[in-house]
């Protein structure tokens, strides 16, 4: 045979024996379960799927596992083919040795059974198959989540007039959440997220994260008449868990009214310097004292304690005079919507008591 015969037909030979598709040992997938809730499952199975030439054998065959958490890879698990496979670092005694993959004895244990997975279990798991024609290796994380033990949103008002002031916090996540705030039009719908939040991350004892977040808002940048909702988002990336909640937008109140008083009568408390019943409170009385003054029933029994009581948004207070006890009193009210008295009723109650209490002192003056 020639020698430019010889040389061409040993280079063929050579690329026969040397192509990938004849010889080389592949890891066609690698199945890790997707994001699992801490404590939901029994076990997880993490396959590393590979595959070898026909006619191909085992000898020199060894399947490695690396859980890989902090950049730092550590063996979990190693089995050399016709050999007990072994559990390694925080895989010892959580591994369900017995477990067979596939009957053929080239693939039987290349699987990792893992037995009751916690939050520690969470990482990058790396399959590392070897022989002596070749190999390869692939890697994919599996994540084991904890979902907020709880998520509060607050607002609240600053100490710079037209400033609100959101606050949210969530306690015991994992992995480590992100928090972001989001604002959205109540008649339109749709959201925006909000830059500026001051977001803080703590890393607990117990391997979980609490989270907590802060950002002001300025009303001006409010459109006036607008319906708002602040909203809230905690995220686990990893974990492709979101969760959002969401607060109403609580405008400014009005400053606070009082209504006025009538003309004080000749005699009247102004003119005497008769000391307040002991035990008396400046503050309020119950707004049953009020009623209790304009139809006339005894009002020496009223009772001395602070008291807050319903009113509509337009009226906040309520003065009166008591004659009989020569002291000035006041009824605090509350803002509510379903209050049960009107702005009319309240004024029409003030004048009636003072009417009364004018009468009985002329009648005591004669």
């Amino acid at each position: 045979m020639a020698p430019e015969v010889t040389t061409l037909v040993g280079v063929a030979l050579l690329l026969v024996v040397c192509s990938p598709g004849s010889w080389a040992l592949r890891i066609g997938q690698l199945h890790v379960p997707s994001p699992i809730r801490n404590g939901s499952v029994k076990d997880v199975i993490l396959d590393c799927d590979y595959s070898l030439d026909p006619g191909e054998k085992s000898e020199g065959l060894v399947v490695k596992w690396f859980l890989n958490q902090e950049t730092n890879p550590l063996p979990v698990y190693q089995w050399i083919a016709n050999k007990i496979p072994q559990d390694l670092g925080v895989l010892r005694n959580r591994v369900d040795l017995m477990y067979h993959a596939t009957d053929q004895p080239s693939t039987r244990h290349r699987a990792l059974r893992i037995l009751n997975p916690t939050i520690e279990l969470s990482g990058e798991y790396r399959c590392e198959v070897s022989s002596f024609y070749g190999e390869d290796s692939k890697t994919k994380k599996m994540i084991i989540y904890v979902p907020e033990e709880n998520l509060e949103l607050t607002q609240s008002k600053t100490t710079v007039e037209g400033q609100v002031r959101l606050s949210c916090e969530a306690d015991g996540v994992f992995p480590k959440p992100e928090m972001t705030f989001i604002k959205r039009s109540i008649e339109y719908g749709g959201g925006k997220i909000m830059d500026g939040a001051e977001v803080r991350v703590t890393d607990r004892k117990d391997g979980l994260f609490d989270i907590e977040a802060d950002i002001v808002v300025d009303e001006a940048s409010l459109d006036e008449g607008a319906q708002y909702a602040f909203g809230c988002e905690l995220s686990i990336p990893d974990a492709n868990y979101t969760l959002i909640e969401w607060e109403n937008y609580e405008a400014r109140r009005p400053p606070t009214t009082t209504t006025p008083l009538p003309p004080t009568p000749p005699g009247g408390p102004a003119d005497s310097t008769e000391a307040a019943p002991e035990g008396a409170l400046e503050g309020g009385v119950p707004l049953e004292s009020v009623h209790r003054a304009a139809d006339g029933k005894e009002r020496n029994d009223v009772h001395r304690g602070l008291a807050t009581v319903p009113c509509m948004e337009n009226v906040t207070a309520l003065k009166f005079s008591s004659y009989r006890l020569r002291h000035q009193y006041k009824v605090r009210c509350t803002l509510s919507a379903a209050a049960p008295l009107s702005a009319g009723s309240l004024s029409l109650l003030a004048l009636a008591a003072w009417a009364w209490l004018w009468s009985t002192a002329a009648a005591r003056r004669l």
